[in-house]
């Protein structure tokens, strides 16, 4: 059996009135080492706010020290203040009776709140994240890379990836991280199951502030401005070049790279693409990618020159795909994008719009919709703006199987979004950000 502390008396001190603070704290100091206190109160008595607590500020620890519980007599501010061990209170049930409304009262704030406010914060129940970038991810053939755009794209593709093992043979890479070194160099190693990849430059060429912006000219000897020009080829001879002939000096005397031209061209592989799946029977495909950067463009990023070296050096050998074609347009990309569910795929195929078929499978067999099937849970504005996304990419599908005749199957895709996403957590008429 545990050991029992014996019954015994033990002191409890009051502190008296009207002596000097310093004198005070020896007397109290002498008087706890010489008998064995339990506990110590201190009064108020005739002291204003400041000089109570400066009081206690000197006796509560000098208390504490010696395992004596300090004890503030009716000033719960102060007791708090001090780190005291608990308040006495000494003004009967009248007293008592407004100690009790008081606490009553700080009960309340939170109580309300919670209350109130804790189906707007429970995010127990709400997987919009995860199953964000699940659709990405299963919009994606086999071993694509994957292009994103945003934070709220980005961490919800780390996360299902390196947490859940979602879809480890996608690459997924991050646009703003493309204007880094570090990053352009990770293509060159394998990541989870995505294979390593060329991206034409050199770390050498692309060390530090090296190509970070790379400056459109017209005076390049042997380029037409009328005429498309191979894309690998310009990246690696001319703006892969130190050359005097493909190089400036600029107005704070450090050494540009040039970009000859506004027009690319990007050769396709009729049977390669065909193999891979990249193209489907009957798709009208174009010999070549014709990229028209626009003209009042001065200048190329290192982001944008990694995601154009990538294209260049794939050669068509694997699945390219982005998470909006919103930012494809400066590139001359965005009439070559094709709806595959929730990502883009780059096609050799001319305003392709929507892969209806892959689409339509991915969306019934894969999708997922953050548990907005289960009532009540919360979807704040950044939610509902991706809610909105997914819900504008059954849209853009179900549009495009009327126009293909396929009304049957355009009617389950708008069906199945309704099924999985209640008009009670996402209402028609409620905007996002």
């Amino acid at each position: 059996m545990p050991a029992q502390t014996p019954d015994r008396c033990r002191l409890v001190l009051i502190t008296p009135p009207g002596i000097d603070p310093a004198a005070l704290e020896r007397k109290l100091s002498a008087a706890l080492a010489a008998g064995d206190v339990a506990s110590l109160i201190l009064p108020r008595y005739d002291l204003d706010d400041a000089a109570f607590q400066a009081l206690c500020e000197r006796l509560v620890p000098l208390a504490q020290e010696r395992g004596v519980a300090a004890i503030v007599a009716g000033d719960t501010r102060v007791a708090g203040r001090v780190g005291a061990d608990g308040i006495h209170v000494e003004e009967g049930k009248a007293g008592l009776a407004n100690y009790a409304a008081a606490g009553l009262c700080f009960l309340a704030v939170p109580v309300l709140m919670g209350s109130q406010e804790w189906d707007d914060h429970d995010r127990s129940k709400k997987t919009l994240a995860r199953d964000l970038a699940r659709d990405y991810l299963e919009s994606c053939p086999p071993n694509a890379i994957l292009f994103s755009f945003g934070d709220n794209d980005t961490y919800p593709l780390w996360y299902a990836q390196e947490v859940e093992g979602i879809r480890p043979d996608v690459r997924v890479m991050v646009n703003t991280l493309l204007g880094t070194d570090w990053y352009m160099n990770e293509l060159r190693y394998k990541v989870n199951e995505s294979a390593p990849f060329d991206i034409i430059f050199t770390p050498e060429q692309i060390m530090g502030d090296k190509r970070n912006v790379s400056y459109f000219v017209n005076d390049v000897p042997g380029y037409d401005k009328s005429k498309y020009y191979d894309l690998y080829s310009v990246l690696k001879n001319v703006t892969g070049s130190d050359e005097p002939a493909f190089t400036r000096q600029a107005g704070n005397g450090n050494t540009v790279n040039l970009v000859p031209t506004h027009k690319f061209s990007v050769p396709v592989d009729l049977n390669t693409v065909r193999t891979n799946g990249t193209v489907h029977e009957g798709d009208s495909v174009v010999s070549e990618l014709h990229l028209d950067i626009p003209e009042q463009r001065n200048f190329l990023v290192k982001n944008d020159l990694a995601i154009l070296a990538i294209i260049a050096a794939n050669k068509w050998n694997r699945p390219i795909c982005f998470t909006s074609p919103q930012e494809l347009g400066d590139l001359g990309l965005s009439k070559y994008v094709r709806l595959r569910g929730l990502s883009y795929q780059l096609v050799p195929v001319l305003n392709g719009n929507v892969d209806n078929d892959v689409a339509y499978k991915t969306i019934m067999e894969k999708f997922t919709y953050g548990n907005a099937s289960t009532p009540g849970v919360y979807y704040d504005e950044e939610n509902r703006r991706h809610l909105n996304s997914i819900k504008f990419a059954h849209a853009q599908i179900a549009m495009s199987l009327v126009d293909a005749g396929k009304k049957d199957s355009a009617r389950k895709v708008l069906e199945h979004f309704d099924q999985n996403v209640l008009e009670s957590n996402f209402p028609y008429g409620m905007t996002s950000n």
